[in-house]
């Protein structure tokens, strides 16, 4: 999904270690700590004041033990943990940065290119399922995150034969607004795949403006509540009155 995703001119390059133990967790969480961490990257590469268009993201993973935990965090560490590193060539932090990174709202990005929230949510999902999370970075050479997930002590269980239905999928055009990106590009990744075309606005405002613009082929709208310039509820509310009904 990245590779549809992040600029063509940056390469991903994975390694995935073989016969990593399971982890437990909310599959749906995971994927955003994911995304959240290489649309991070993807920023520190293109970042303006690097001059750079072009970079590297990899993402490493494998397994790890206890001692490496207790030994890198000073704390006490129980059971085998699956080690996951997102690294960039991007610009760096300074070690102040750093220390700051993970606070909500705390961003270095010009006013209107985040909120500051990225980061905090990948902390928070760490901790919500009992990990660890640390970063390394120098100015001018890059970052890598690592994260360490506490993995599963029960044997690796033989995947249950299960029948999913496949989503058909259509044709129609559907509105996104989300002002996280990450977030914002997942779900357009995910309808695109499916075969609909998707409109994405970042605000609110954008929003309005765009479902007046192509109010003729917009066959439903998805909005986040929690938008600048106009809410999700007061976007709903003018959608509806231009057009009541409005899926």
């Amino acid at each position: 999904m990245l590779e549809h995703s992040i600029e063509k001119t940056i390469e991903i390059r994975t390694d995935i270690g073989k016969d990593l133990p399971i982890v437990e967790g909310d599959h749906g969480q995971l994927y955003q700590m994911l995304l959240n961490l290489c649309v991070n990257a993807r920023d520190a590469i293109l970042d303006p004041k690097s001059g750079k268009k072009t970079g590297t993201i990899s993402i490493t993973v494998s397994a790890s033990g206890a001692l490496e935990v207790e030994g890198r965090f000073l704390q006490p560490a129980n059971g085998p943990f699956v080690k996951l590193s997102v690294s960039d060539d991007g610009t760096g932090m300074s070690a102040e940065v750093q220390q700051h990174v993970f606070e909500p709202f705390f961003t270095t990005k010009p006013a209107g290119k985040g909120t500051g929230l990225g980061l905090a949510v990948v902390y928070g999902v760490v901790k919500t399922h009992r990990g660890f999370m640390d970063v390394e970075s120098e100015l001018g050479k890059g970052t890598t995150f690592v994260v360490y997930l506490p993995a599963s002590t029960v044997e690796r269980r033989k995947k249950e034969e299960r029948k999913f239905e496949e989503v058909k999928g259509g044709s129609e055009t559907i509105l996104v607004v989300e002002d996280e990106e990450a977030i914002r590009l997942l779900l357009t990744e995910l309808f695109r795949s499916k075969g609909y075309k998707v409109l994405e606005a970042h605000d609110g405002l954008e929003g309005l403006e765009m479902y007046k613009a192509h109010l003729q082929e917009i066959g439903a709208v998805i909005t986040d509540m929690g938008l600048p310039k106009l809410s999700g509820q007061d976007l709903f509310a003018r959608i509806m009155e231009i057009n009541p009904s409005a899926r």
